[in-house]
């Protein structure tokens, strides 16, 4: 626990503080990796949890996921100080996942997943095509993240070693306060510093956006994949640009708190198919928007519905709806969506 951080409980009508006390670590691992469970996205934005206490050669590793951009991300927790025998166990874990063929890689993961919380997943290889568009060699290398309420300085510096040296590694720490008999609070620190240097291999914006065209371009969907970006990204705010597509967003007219370094939330994406289609996802806050209107065109487009892996659901829609086009079923649906698209994004603009 880092004794620096002091955090003070204000009352705003009396303007009376007190000081919150700290928990210790072995007060709070079991119930953190609970919530951690139930709330990746405490870890990272858009994870998809595929595992917890999946077993490996060298013991059960405890949390498993796939971020954004289809990598595949080992989180190792520890309830004491981080020292460097945690490192060489994540370091182990992430070497036993790298070392499986692809599909002991997928029979690990859909074997062990539906336990602990986490979702079942029935064919690992078949849900992570359908999502991210990919073959499962995409999900390396994998990319490693220590959790911990503290690090001795031994670690700390074996880690930074390790990422100046372009190792995918990143470091969490949690604090735990309690405020009062029946609330805790959580605070997340995460060392930028460890995380920018391991995650200097990471494409930036517009590397990612020349490699995702030069892809577009090798399986020859230039125009129709052109047309489809171009005329349903007009709808939006910001972009990103993972591997396999670009994923939109659109924020409030009167929220200044969002901009592109934020979490803030998709309403549509544009995706490559192995088939060689497109998929075109709206989100539930998209389809929130405007229900009348999706049900109206589900049955000319052929919009299919599916829990959304990486987006939240709303109190009204806890489906994401899809649709795979190929360019002839574009150009016969391109003014309808076009429709979905710009009605979704004033509505979400006005809030």
């Amino acid at each position: 626990m880092n004794d620096n951080i002091k955090i003070w409980a204000v009352d705003k009508a009396s303007k009376a503080v007190k000081p919150v006390q700290s928990i210790k670590g072995m007060e709070t691992e079991d119930l953190l990796e609970k919530l951690l469970a139930e709330n990746p996205s405490m870890l990272m934005p858009c994870l998809t949890l595929v595992g917890r206490q999946t077993p490996t050669d060298s013991g059960p590793l405890d949390l498993l996921g796939v971020n954004e951009d289809g990598r595949l991300v080992v989180f190792e927790l520890k309830r004491e100080k981080l020292t460097r025998d945690a490192l060489a166990q994540v370091i182990d874990y992430g070497s036993y996942l790298e070392s499986l063929a692809d599909p002991e890689l997928a029979k690990l993961i859909s074997d062990h997943s539906g336990q602990h919380g986490i979702g079942k997943i029935d064919d690992f290889e078949s849900w992570y095509r359908d999502q991210h568009g990919r073959q499962l060699t995409s999900l390396r290398p994998v990319k490693m993240v220590l959790i911990a309420f503290d690090i001795s300085a031994a670690a700390h510096r074996m880690v930074e070693f390790l990422a100046e040296r372009g190792v995918d590694i990143s470091l969490i720490t949690f604090h735990g306060y309690q405020d009062d008999e029946t609330r805790m609070l959580l605070a997340r620190q995460t060392d930028r510093g460890i995380e920018a240097r391991g995650a200097s291999s990471k494409l930036s914006q517009r590397d990612a956006r020349s490699r995702l065209e030069e892809h577009v371009k090798e399986i020859g969907l230039e125009d129709f994949w052109k047309d489809a970006v171009d005329t349903l990204g007009e709808f939006s705010n910001y972009q990103h640009v993972t591997k396999n597509g670009i994923t939109f967003y659109t924020k409030r007219d009167d929220d200044v708190q969002h901009d592109a370094d934020v979490n803030l939330p998709g309403s549509h994406s544009v995706v490559i198919d192995p088939s060689g289609k497109i998929r075109i996802k709206f989100f539930p806050r998209a389809v929130d928007t405007s229900p009348e209107e999706f049900q109206k065109y589900k049955k000319d487009i052929g919009f299919e519905c599916e829990s959304p892996p990486n987006a939240a659901k709303t109190e009204q829609s806890s489906k994401q709806w899809f649709c795979e086009l190929d360019e002839k079923e574009w150009n016969m649906h391109k003014n309808i969506l076009t429709k979905l698209a710009k009605n979704v994004h004033e509505k979400l603009k006005r809030g």
